[in-house]
């Protein structure tokens, strides 16, 4: 008997609310900074860890309110 396999989505929808529930963190670590990177890498790499889940997230809440 083959056994099957459930398959869940939205996978990428999933990591990106994580990331969007943990972004105070990359706040605080952009505050605090960092000896092994350049500041200006640094520094882009936090705001977008902070902007791009935390944009889905807004998307997502808009379109759940679109639809009936």
């Amino acid at each position: 008997m083959r056994s099957r396999r459930h398959h869940e989505g939205l996978k990428a929808a999933r990591l990106l609310m994580v990331l969007s529930s943990i972004s105070p963190l990359f706040i605080l670590w952009a505050i605090r900074g960092n000896s092994l990177i350049p500041d200006r890498y640094f520094l882009a790499f936090c705001a977008l860890m902070v902007v791009m889940p935390n944009a889905f997230l807004w998307l997502r809440v808009k379109k759940s309110a679109r639809s009936p």
